[in-house]
């Protein structure tokens, strides 16, 4: 706890908190044990790992034959960290759409992540769903809840929803439309076209 509030307030633990640079060093290493504590640091300290934002987006492409589960422990909390430091990174964000079909902890942090990006992720999320069919339902209803709680910067979605909404027969998915729609179009700091 003491170590979490030091990491939070940015307190400098030489030896146990790495700097964002030692982090860095750390992160382009092989170390997979040390690169998860790191992580787990660097997941409590907001938008401040900003700077090494590349070497974040670099471990999504890592693999590993020893450690799978590890591995994505890491690649996890590096999406919550993207979320946290609002990534515009195209790579990132295309991680982040392309994980919402495996249903485990890395999901959940990339929905989470992708609405805290906000309007940087709205057309990646809009190209997603304009490729899914019926077969999509649970990825369709994922990405419309996304840009539903994205709210009035998700505006250029609207048009792709709606065609959801029309063509798509699961209650869910429809439901999530119906909902999203009105979470864009009621959302706070929207303008109103309709009138002069």
């Amino acid at each position: 706890d003491r170590i979490n509030f030091c990491v939070k307030y940015n307190i400098s633990v030489p030896g146990v908190i790495p700097t964002i640079k030692e982090a860095d060093v750390i992160l382009k290493g092989n170390n997979l044990d040390e690169q998860l504590r790191v992580m787990k640091l660097l997941s409590l300290m907001g938008d401040r790992p900003k700077e090494i934002e590349n070497t974040l987006v670099s471990l999504f492409e890592r693999r590993s034959l020893e450690d799978k589960s590890k591995l994505m422990e890491v690649q996890t909390l590096a999406i919550a960290t993207l979320g946290d430091c609002k990534t515009s990174n195209q790579k990132a964000i295309d991680y982040m759409i392309g994980v919402l079909h495996h249903y485990e902890n890395d999901t959940e942090a990339a929905k989470e992540a992708l609405v805290k990006i906000g309007k940087s992720a709205v057309i990646p999320l809009v190209r997603r769903l304009d490729k899914t069919n019926d077969q999509d339902g649970g990825l369709q209803y994922q990405l419309i809840t996304i840009l539903g709680k994205i709210g009035k910067d998700a505006s250029s979605a609207e048009k792709s929803i709606s065609r959801i909404l029309t063509i798509n027969n699961n209650s869910d998915v429809r439901y999530a439309a119906e909902a999203a729609l009105q979470a864009i179009k009621s959302a706070p700091g929207r303008k109103d076209h309709s009138g002069p």
